[in-house]
């Protein structure tokens, strides 16, 4: 629960933040039906595929559905690729906000300015670049847009994939993550704390499909937030 100034009493704005990983056209179906079950007024995703935009939009239920475009320039094709978006129900949409000056890769990031009931606040999806892959652009990124979100002078909402491990290392096989899963299904093998212990867990020879999709699982995050 997180309060906003103004909102009026028994007013409520469901939000839900989640990386849906490039999904195609067929998971993002299954993908907008699970969030549709939610019952979300806001979701802010991370990585979503621009060709997959439409069919996610009409599962789901989206009265309007905002996507950044490719536009970084960093060896990126553009108008493909992973993008954010902010989508909502019920949310009144009030302007889709221009991407933070400076940003590298501007893509992953998406901001709209919206309003519930006589509540405008700023709503935002970050996808952070993977130290592993991008180096120092994850860095520059962050400043640029810690920038612009303490400039903002309203209420805001931010969804993000972080990509904030404990280590993050060149070497992805060096990486260390903050938590293990300690799930009995895994068969007692080890937990999460390294970047490639999933690979190597669900790789390995008798494991089942149910434990390979439950290591999966443990790489992706959802989170349900509810104001009022």
């Amino acid at each position: 629960m997180l309060p906003v100034a103004g909102m009026t009493v028994g007013k409520a704005c469901r939000v839900v933040s989640w990386n849906i990983g490039f999904s195609g056209p067929r998971r993002a179906a299954i993908q907008g039906a699970f969030l549709r079950s939610l019952q979300p007024d806001l979701v802010l995703l991370q990585e979503l595929n621009p060709d997959s935009s439409s069919v996610l939009h009409d599962n789901v239920g989206f009265e309007w559905l905002k996507h950044s475009t490719i536009s970084s320039g960093l060896g990126l094709t553009p108008g493909r690729g992973r993008v954010a978006a902010v989508g909502g129900r019920g949310v009144g949409l009030l302007q889709d906000l221009p991407k933070p000056l400076g940003l590298p890769l501007p893509e992953r990031v998406q901001a709209v300015r919206v309003a519930v009931g006589d509540v405008e606040f700023v709503a935002t999806s970050y996808h952070a670049p993977p130290g592993a892959s991008w180096v120092y652009w994850k860095v520059e990124q962050a400043l640029v847009f810690l920038d612009w979100l303490n400039d903002i002078r309203v209420a805001a909402i931010l969804g993000a994939d972080a990509n904030t491990p404990e280590i993050d290392h060149p070497n992805f096989a060096q990486t260390r993550s903050h938590w293990q899963s300690g799930s009995r299904r895994l068969g007692g093998l080890p937990g999460d704390q390294t970047g490639s212990s999933v690979i190597k867990r669900c790789d390995r020879p008798g494991i089942g499909r149910r434990q390979q999709r439950e290591c999966h699982a443990h790489g992706s995050a959802c989170l349900s937030l509810k104001l009022s």
